[in-house]
């Protein structure tokens, strides 16, 4: 089937893009994804893209995905304070000696 007559693709998977690429070349793929009409898929951990690009936030743990209501840097606090939370609960649990 021609990709032309298809319309060109719906959505876009990404893994890690940024992988490799400049300050500039991540800008430019940033204005690319901003304005593709269909749907993407981002798997990164490139701060500076997914500022630029991210709509939502989905946390996939568990074999479960969520979808978060906040922005990625919300999420990296809920992130952070979830670790900082664990590591306080594993250290009240120690035995003493």
């Amino acid at each position: 089937i021609n990709a032309e007559y298809m319309g060109g693709p719906h959505i876009i998977l990404l893994d890690e893009p940024t992988n490799h690429l400049d300050m500039e070349s991540i800008d430019a793929l940033a204005d690319a994804l901003n304005t593709f009409e269909g749907g993407v898929i981002l798997v990164s951990h490139d701060m500076r893209l997914i500022e630029q690009v991210a709509k939502e936030i989905w946390e996939v743990d568990h074999k479960t995905i969520t979808p978060f209501p906040g922005d990625i840097r919300k999420y990296k606090e809920l992130v952070s304070k979830r670790i900082d939370d664990y590591a306080q609960a594993r250290a009240k649990a120690r035995p003493t000696k």
